[in-house]
């Protein structure tokens, strides 16, 4: 199947962020395609029409105002959607297509609300054998008040019962952890929080350092060290 160089620019894009809605900008709007647009026209209750659709290349789209955006992604994060916001970044030329990269993407977790009225926590799972019998860990925190905790349990029904009661919007599973299906399963159907995958780095404090470009001072290892 042909598709127009803005489609293609498009699927490029949307294969490295595969897992989230992608908001594309072509001029006044954001524009979803394919299965994202039959999504969005049916959360956020937007027009699903199409792109080329006189032709057998047509695809499903649904476009957004970029001046009121804020409300469309808040409905969308509230209904558990991950979302990438893909901005031109050239000037528009003639015969030529603009550029345009992912320059933000937006969770449950991360999205700050300046009117909320509840916590919106984020919380990592894994599963690390311990002596004393607590097996299975949490880290939850809420980046908009800078609230972060801990907590350990030895019994997987347990600490379902404690994560229904702090209604996470957004849960990081370790890969290895076990039975994820017994707590992300209820969490997705009860509270609609996003649910996500990810292997351990095997160098945590390197992968921090790396990601976030911040360095470490020596004198603040050999202190722990100490």
């Amino acid at each position: 199947m042909a598709f127009t160089p803005a489609i293609i620019q498009y699927l490029d894009i949307k294969k490295d962020h595969n897992d989230c809605i992608l908001f594309f900008r072509m001029g006044d709007f954001y524009e979803t395609f394919f299965e994202d647009a039959k999504t969005c026209s049916k959360v956020l209750d937007i027009v699903l029409t199409s792109k080329n659709k006189n032709s057998e290349n047509s695809v499903p789209m649904a476009g957004i105002p970029y001046h009121s955006v804020d409300k469309y992604i808040t409905k969308l994060i509230n209904h558990g959607y991950k979302i990438a916001i893909a901005e031109q970044t050239s000037s528009p030329i003639a015969g030529q297509i603009v550029e345009r990269k992912v320059v933000n993407i937006i969770t449950p977790g991360t999205y700050i609300q300046e009117t909320k009225k509840e916590f919106t926590y984020t919380m990592a799972i894994t599963f690390l054998p311990h002596t004393n019998g607590q097996n299975y860990h949490i880290a939850r925190g809420d980046f908009s008040i800078g609230e972060y905790w801990t907590k350990s349990f030895s019994d997987i029904a347990e600490m379902q019962k404690f994560i229904l009661t702090i209604r996470p919007v957004e849960c990081i599973f370790d890969v290895d952890f076990p039975e994820k299906e017994v707590i992300s399963i209820p969490l997705q159907q009860q509270i609609k929080s996003l649910i996500s995958i990810w292997d351990l780095p095997p160098d945590p404090e390197k992968f921090l350092a790396t990601t976030t470009h911040v360095q470490q001072s020596a004198s603040y290892g050999k202190a722990i060290e100490d």
